[in-house]
């Protein structure tokens, strides 16, 4: 639904209020279900801003304008009321959006082909909301390192020594938080250091 960089959230889901908002078909016949057997519908509406397939398919947010630059008359479906704070042309004005940061993400991964055909080696003694694992190939070493949780978590560098590890990149511009020899990771904070 979101992608987290420092302060930056990308493009949302729809967060519509009415069952009368959403067009997907299997979003209304289940709706129709759910009420026949009773199912409380401020709950079920609830479920529904972060279940429904409508949240993939609201027009594109292009710019603040009328229903959000992406057309001059009446879309399908609603456009997303945050169009006016995120939408394409305020990406694209800022250097730290989010657009930036996945063309950066691309221009890595291709740079570096350990994180395409690299051997994957999971670190598993982690905290559950954490996803870690090292890409290897010949002699270039990945780690990559995913908090899941919107909250900080704390994840053990056991046998780690992070001075001989280069940060690649990170959604978060500051430096890491260590907590001991260990690193306290920010809610949904990921990064990928190179290990040297």
């Amino acid at each position: 639904p979101y992608v987290y960089m420092g302060e930056e959230i990308g493009m949302t889901n729809c967060y519509f209020d009415k069952i009368e908002d959403y067009r997907d078909l299997e979003t209304l016949n289940i709706y129709k279900e759910k009420m026949e057997q009773g199912v409380d519908e401020t709950e079920f509406m609830e479920i529904l801003k972060y279940r429904s397939r409508d949240n993939s398919r609201t027009p594109m947010q292009w710019n603040d304008n009328h229903e959000a630059g992406f057309t001059t008359g009446k879309p399908w479906i609603n456009v997303i009321k945050n169009y006016k704070d995120i939408n394409v042309e305020k990406a694209l004005s800022n250097k730290n959006s989010i657009f930036y940061y996945y063309k950066n993400i691309i221009k890595i991964r291709k740079e570096n082909l350990s994180l395409i055909y690299g051997t994957f080696t999971e670190i598993v003694d982690v905290e559950p909301n954490i996803f870690a694992y090292y890409r290897t190939l010949a002699d270039e070493k990945m780690l990559v390192v995913i908090n899941m949780a919107d909250e900080f978590t704390l994840f053990k560098t056991d046998n780690m020594d992070f001075s001989k590890y280069k940060r690649v990149i990170s959604n978060y511009n500051d430096e890491l938080i260590y907590e001991g020899l260990n690193i306290k990771l920010k809610p949904f904070q990921s990064f990928i250091y190179k290990v040297q």
